[in-house]
Parts: C-alpha cells; structure tokens; sequence
C-alpha cells in the first residue's frame, strides 16, 4: 500500500484559557519550530513514523519539547484537528510512533502530519503556512500606550487572521493577541522601564501560521534606564569580592566589570550617570579618631596611612569606560586603547555616610554627561561597563552607573549618534609623547570628531606651577595628526566649583560637596576638579570634551596620531576615540551656526542682546549651543557705572555714569559720550576706561 507524510512547521494552535492569561502570567507564547524530516516505513502490518527532535522554538530560542502530536487523514490536504483532536492519534514523547495495522491490505492511504508542542502547551506547525509575503509591522509610543500597525500579507485571499505577539527581549514573547483581520492594534496595560518587543503572524485559510513579521520595540513614553554598577563597591587589595558571580573585579579591587544588556532601539538620546561615595564616618564611629586625616586604626590591612575606616577621604582618578575587546575573557588589562572611556571625573575629598555613623552632609557625588554619539555601540548590544578608582587606603569608594535612553522630541541630543568609531588610545598614567597611533578616515565620513579626557596628577615641585604636582601646572597639550599639530591647549580650571554655581563671587567654599580637602579642594587644576568630570576648557556651564577634527583628518585616507606634553613632571591619565557621521552633521564647537543650533562660538547667526530685550551689551552662545548667554548683556540705566552713549547718556543727563577724570590730571574733568557736557569725548577715547569704567557706543 501506497505511505505519505508531509513535513512540518508551525501551526496556530493555542488554547482560549492560555490566550486569556494576562501578560503576568503567561511564560511562553512562542511555538516550537516544526518538525524535520517526518519518514514513514512499513513494518510488517504497520506503519513505523519517525522524525527529527526539535530544539528551537519559531524564532530560534532554545526549546524544551513536552510531547509530540502525531495526526493521521486519508487525503494529502487534510486538516489536523489540533482543537478538537478528532484525528489526532497519538502523543508521543519519543521522535518516533508505531501506526500499528495501518498497512494491512484492508486499511486505506494513510497521510500523516506531527507537530512539537512545548510544556506551556505551545503547539508547533504540522504543515507550511500558504503565506508568501509577510506584514511589515510599525508603531510609535505614546504615554499610556504603544500603538501598532502593519501592512497586509500576501497573498490576501489566503489571510484569516493576525497575531499579535508581545515580550520583553528581542525574540522572546511571553504575550500573544489574536486580533482577526484588523491591522492595527493598541497595547495597553504596560508597564514604564520596559522595552518591549512586538511582532505580527498571519493565518491562512488551512489554519497554518506565517513566520514572524520584522519586530517593533519600543518603551512606554518613549524613555527608559539601564543599571550596570549598583552601589558597587571598589576596595583595595582584593577585599570586596563582588557578590554577583557575573561581576568581574580586576586591578586588586579597584576595578568592576558589570556584563550589561541595552536595549534596542532609535535612541535620540543617551546619558549616563555615574555617581560616587565613600561614606565616610564620623569620630568616633569604626574607631576612628579623625574623619579626614591619617592615624585612624588599620582594620583591613593595608592600609596606607590608616585614614578614615569606613571609606576614601581623597580626591582620586576614576574611569568609566565600555569594554569592546576580548579583554575580560582573555584575563588581560581592559583600560586600553580598544575600549572606550565614557567618563573621566576626579572623585570629591570623599562624601559623608549617613546618620548615625556619619553627618549624611556631605551626599554622593552624582556626575552627568550625553554619550548619545556611542548609540550604536550600545544598542541591542551586551556590554562590561568598568568603572575604576585607584585610592591605595584600606576602604574606598561605592559607585552606581546609570544609563538613560530617550527618543522623547524635548530629551534629543544635540549630538546625534554616530555612523562609525576608532578608540585611539586610552592609559590611566605616563607622560610625554604618546604615539604614533594609526587610524583610517572611511570616504564616506563627512565630520569627524574627537572625544578627549585628560587629567594630570602627582609628580614634584616644579617652579613654573602653583602648588607641588602636575594637577597644578598649566601644562601645553597636543594632538599631532601626521606630524602636524592638529589641536593645542593648556587644560585648566580656575577655581574650581560645582557646575551651576558659576555666578558665585569669589573662589566659593567647596565643603558642600567634598567632605575634606578643603581649601584644596578650590585650588585652580589642569583641567579637572575635585568632584567634576574632567574638562580641558575652563567652561562654567560643562563640557563633554568634543574636539572638530574634520580639517586635520580628510575622509579616505590613513593618518598617525600622537599626543604629547609638554614639561611633564608627574602622571597624566589621557583618552581620545575618534568617531564620524556619514552626513553633514551640525557640530558644536566649531564657531559656525548649522543645523538645529542656535548659535555657535562667535557665530551668533546675526543675534544680539538687543533681540533677547536688552538695551546693550554683548552676547555669547552657551556652550551647547542650544541658547544665548546674556550674563553681559544689560538694560539702559543711569547709575549703574556705565556711559551708555547708545542710549543718550552724557555728562548732562547721567553725570554719574559719564563724567570722568584725567589719570594723569585729576583737576581735568572730561565727559565720555557724544552729548553734551564739560569736554565731551568719544567713547573711544582710551580716558573713559583707564580707571576701569565702562563706556559703550
């Protein structure tokens, strides 16, 4: 007698009880893959069906299978009843059922049909779906919903339904909807934080569901975190073994690698936030005898000093970088010039613990800064995020890294991400001249630019510096781009203080957010601060050390790249990875006003103080180049030591403001300004500022 069997796949088989299972509840909504190489042997009076073990699911996860389902029908088209199981003959739980009598002479054709079902009851296809051409599905995300549309699969007289699947990882669903021949769907019920993953099947007219259309993921209100290190403990010496078995710690436990997962996504937005703390205690809390200085008790050994038990009094280097290399499977060092440093801060002169072992005064020191340019290196991707502070005292420092991704219009960085990178070089210490590094410019690059972390530390007196070590000198630094100097400057802050305290008078005291240190904590620095990223300009509003090396690195060619500095006396930690947008893309920092900026260095687009309500004055572009800076600009007053000639003051009608006198002859009274008066002169007459006064036109 004649054998037939058909090959499998997966089929639209789930039940009304688990379709109705809320999301919360429901483990797995993915069906097996479906079942090769089904064979059929006669055997005697029977019917011997074999077949291949399924492993994956549909969309190639690992699969657990519970039992197999073996269908049985006299004609090559029949339909499995998989509801009601009418001509299901068998469940096995082998790759393998014996029809036995069923190729007696008496007995019909037999055509059989298997199918994997998995332990949540997920039933794999018997027969391949009719479908040839899938949906293309797309959606956006609004607060409260995510909202879903797809295009019609092919071809249209075989669609009886869609699917709608739902999970929170690429692949991997949790949640399926059938939504009958509608091709838009709402979800609704989600929860803010999650990344969620959408895909769209089609059902033919036999019953047989298509593959899984391209997937959609998006977050609730188009925002969501990320945490790598949470309030991890760096230490010295090995002491703090990490208690996640995943963690990695290197460098005697002033390093931790945390394996992080990103989420996929368009992200218009990414910023990280990398806060520290040393918990410092208060005397005499863990036997201190002192909160800053030295001479406490050594309670874990070594202790260098015996400074504070309970955490790092100090100001010390830390690093926040993402690893790119092989470098945690292969045992070796990860601060290297093929990973990338995403943050380089100072650590303040410690923080202060909470009530009751210490004041609680001093908090955490938290740090900002937009990586969005790095997107693509992040998105979808698993990656180690290291962080490491070198502090050699018996306890250290607590860190928590958090990252933040947006596609809200108002969260889009000015900086958008990038469409190629090369990590140039990245050393924690050394001096001098650094190079060459070799790196390729592809044709296609259209702006490149460079992101640069440098800080000096330690070293001997030198006369030329303000106080002993380099973190004191104002030191030229330089990159050389085939031995032409392609960027030059001495990295300094001026008295150094939080970001937004800028219009403070004076050097402000910086016991607000470094519980030792001070005064040393305001002393002016090569280009950082003691609890502040790392910045080579002295920019009160902050900076993310962005360099425009378009000129100095052509697109399609080759180039070296060196760095160097000069007079070192001590340690300079330095980083720079160089990364490239395809299209024109506006740059902030380069003094021309492009793009979606406002304005850019001394390119102001033709605005003035005058077009933001002031009278007079000059106007500045913030350093983001998002908005004007009108802390010079000001209003028309008599009395407030400016001759503002532009608006009609004289000698006679603000004799305050314009009247003035002869350095040299303090009896010769004059007038700065074009009025009226005793000896009117211009504005540009150099008498009307040689004592410090001001006279505008």
């Amino acid at each position: 007698m004649r054998l037939s069997c058909c090959s499998s796949m997966r089929a639209l088989f789930l039940s009304a009880i688990l379709l109705a299972v809320p999301a919360a509840m429901a483990a797995d909504v993915t069906n097996p893959s479906e079942v090769g190489n089904v064979a059929l042997d006669k055997v005697a009076g029977d019917i011997l069906v074999q077949w291949d073990a399924v492993t994956l699911d549909a969309t190639g996860n690992p699969e657990s299978v519970d039992h197999y389902e073996v269908y049985r029908g006299t004609a090559a088209t029949f339909v499995p009843d998989k509801a009601g199981g009418s001509n299901r003959i068998a469940s096995a739980v082998a790759e393998n059922f014996n029809d036995v009598g069923a190729a007696a002479d008496a007995q019909p054709v037999y055509f059989y049909l298997v199918s994997a079902v998995d332990p949540d009851a997920n039933e794999g296809l018997t027969r391949s779906s009719r479908i040839t051409g899938l949906p293309t599905l797309s959606g956006f995300w609004t607060d409260t919903t995510i909202e879903l549309d797809w295009t019609a699969a092919q071809p249209l007289a075989e669609i009886t339904a869609y699917r709608m699947y739902r999970g929170e990882a690429a692949g991997v669903y949790d949640f399926v909807d059938d939504v009958s021949l509608a091709q838009i769907y709402s979800a609704i019920g989600l929860t803010t934080n999650i990344n969620y993953h959408f895909a769209v099947t089609a059902v033919d007219n036999g019953g047989n569901e298509s593959a899984f259309s391209n997937e959609h993921t998006d977050p609730l209100e188009g925002r969501l975190s990320v945490r790598a290190h949470d309030e991890s403990e760096l230490c010295w010496d090995g002491g703090c073994p990490p208690s996640n078995p995943a963690h990695v710690q290197r460098s005697g436990g002033f390093q931790l690698l945390v394996p992080t997962d990103f989420p996929a996504g368009d992200w218009g937005s990414i910023r990280v936030d990398f806060t520290m703390d040393s918990r410092l205690c208060t005397p005499p809390e863990g036997g201190n005898t002192t909160k800053c200085g030295p001479g406490n008790p050594c309670v874990s050994p070594p202790c260098n000093g015996g400074y504070n038990t309970c955490g790092d009094p100090w100001d010390r280097t830390a690093h926040l970088f993402m690893v790119l290399d092989d470098c945690v499977d292969q045992g070796t060092g990860c601060i290297n010039g093929n990973n990338i440093e995403l943050m380089r801060s100072v650590t303040p002169f410690g923080t202060d613990a909470d009530a009751p072992a210490g004041t609680g005064v001093v908090p955490p020191r938290l740090l900002t800064l937009d990586i969005t340019p790095f997107a693509p290196l992040l998105a979808g991707q698993q990656r180690y995020i290291g962080a490491h502070i070198g502090h050699f005292v018996q306890t250290g420092w607590w860190v928590t890294t958090d990252f933040y991704f947006s596609k809200r219009p108002e969260d889009t960085s000015p900086k958008p991400p990038a469409d190629g990178f090369a990590p140039i070089f990245f050393h924690s210490s050394g001096a001098g001249l650094t190079g060459p590094f070799p790196v390729s410019i592809p044709a296609t690059a259209d702006q490149v630019i460079g992101r640069l972390f440098i800080t000096g530390h330690g070293g001997n007196s030198d006369p030329q510096c303000i106080n002993p070590a380099d973190e004191f000198c104002p030191r030229t630094n330089r990159i050389l781009v085939n031995a032409t100097n392609a960027w030059e400057d001495i990295p300094w802050r001026d008295c150094c203080y939080p970001r937004g305290t800028e219009n403070t008078t004076g050097c402000p005291d910086c016991s607000d957010w470094n519980a030792c240190g001070f005064p040393s904590c305001t002393f002016d620095r090569s280009g950082w601060c003691p609890g502040e990223i790392a910045c080579h300009d002295n920019l009160d509003e902050g900076c993310d050390q962005d360099l425009f090396l378009t000129p100095s690195l052509p697109a399609g060619q080759s180039h070296d790249i060196e760095y160097e500095i000069e007079d070192v006396n001590g340690s300079w930690s330095r980083s720079l990875v160089v990364y490239w947008y395809d299209d024109p893309t506006a740059f902030c920092g380069n003094d021309v006003q492009e793009g979606t900026e406002l304005c850019d260095g001394a390119d102001l687009a033709g605005h003035t103080c005058q077009d933001e309500g002031f009278d007079s004055g000059t106007l500045a572009c913030d350093f983001d180049c998002q908005g004007y800076n009108t802390a010079s600009c000001s209003f028309f007053a008599c009395g407030n030591t400016i001759c503002e000639a532009s608006a009609g003051e004289d000698c006679l009608s603000c004799s305050s403001d314009c009247n003035s006198v002869d350095p040299s002859d303090p009896t010769a009274r004059f007038c700065c300004g074009d009025g009226d008066g005793l000896f009117p002169v211009d504005c540009s007459d150099p008498r009307c500022t040689a004592l410090g006064n001001t006279c505008e036109f």
